[in-house]
């Protein structure tokens, strides 16, 4: 699915701050769509794990979706295992889904095709939220926040979930602290 098969699209590009009416287009467009993928950098660290796990409880809080979050590689540094396993993050290898079984593809601190990320190329991505300047071109995704004045992509998805004043538990606030 495109941008063109939808209607018009939200899109976003730096500079740009996502105000409560975006960011509630955002989660009615994702409503009832089916199942969710987020899909992290390979070899993920704390900003893309707590950026996924920002927009997975938003999600959840506001359509009731719960999401899968992928990565590719591995989570390999001590401190990046600790935050998985002491947070309880439920992250999955990006190889073991059927990548078919997801209606909507978000990214969070990647973007399709940039060499960074497992998931394939020639897929649709829905959702691109990131702090890293565009590398190829996004005008097929639905909802593109590239905001790279920010030092990280979990500030962004921070923001939605104040502007839609969606109550942050302790797990998903050590995340993204």
């Amino acid at each position: 699915m495109s941008a063109a098969d939808t209607g018009p699209a939200t899109q976003s590009r730096s500079p740009f701050t996502a105000d409560n009416d975006s960011v509630a287009a955002l989660i009615e467009w994702t409503r009832g769509r089916g199942r969710v993928l987020i899909v992290t950098h390979d070899n993920p660290d704390p900003d893309s794990i707590a950026a996924a796990v920002a927009l997975r409880h938003l999600l959840l809080v506001k359509t009731g979706q719960d999401a899968v979050i992928a990565y590719g590689g591995i989570i390999g540094r001590g401190e990046n295992r600790s935050m998985v396993e002491l947070l309880e993050i439920r992250m999955v290898p990006i190889c073991e889904l059927d990548i078919d079984q997801f209606a909507v593809v978000c990214m969070v601190d990647t973007q399709p095709n940039t060499g960074n990320n497992s998931f394939p190329g020639e897929r649709p991505v829905h959702l691109v939220i990131d702090h890293h300047a565009p590398k190829t071109d996004l005008s097929a995704v639905y909802w593109v926040d590239i905001r790279t004045q920010y030092g990280a992509s979990a500030t962004i998805l921070y923001e939605y979930l104040c502007l839609q004043q969606v109550s942050i538990n302790t797990r998903l606030a050590t995340s993204l602290f």
